[in-house]
């Protein structure tokens, strides 16, 4: 049977229709936000890596200072958390996208302004 001679359903009254090319912006809308947050994450790690010797006396966030404290200033136990919360966060907004598009867009937005306020705090200090 071709795809001619298949009967189409009726469509649904409740659920308004969306043309493919709003379903491909938001499709862009969301993977520029997740690129965002991923690469101001990577941006961010890579700053804690190159400013080494100052980091324990410039860092800001009280779990960063415990994560250095614990590993007696050496920075890969922060990195490696800050790694895998990234991945963690990356994955979680990727599943709630695919399951709910209007709310993963949301909260993807969301953190990614987050993640450019964080990008507007390492670039002035």
């Amino acid at each position: 049977m071709t795809d001619s001679e298949h009967p189409r359903l009726p469509r649904d009254p409740r659920i308004p229709p969306q043309s493919p090319q709003k379903h491909s912006l938001l499709g862009i809308v969301f993977a520029t936000a997740w690129v965002l947050i991923a690469g101001i994450s990577v941006h961010d790690g890579f700053l804690a890596f190159l400013y080494l010797q100052n980091l324990p006396d410039q860092e800001l966030n009280p779990l960063a200072r415990l994560l250095l404290d614990l590993n007696r200033g050496n920075i890969w136990l922060l990195l490696a958390a800050k790694s895998c919360g990234t991945i963690a966060v990356c994955w979680f907004l990727l599943l709630l996208y695919w399951r709910h598009h209007r709310i993963g867009i949301v909260i993807t937005l969301g953190v990614a302004f987050l993640q450019l306020l964080l990008l507007l705090i390492l670039l002035k200090g």
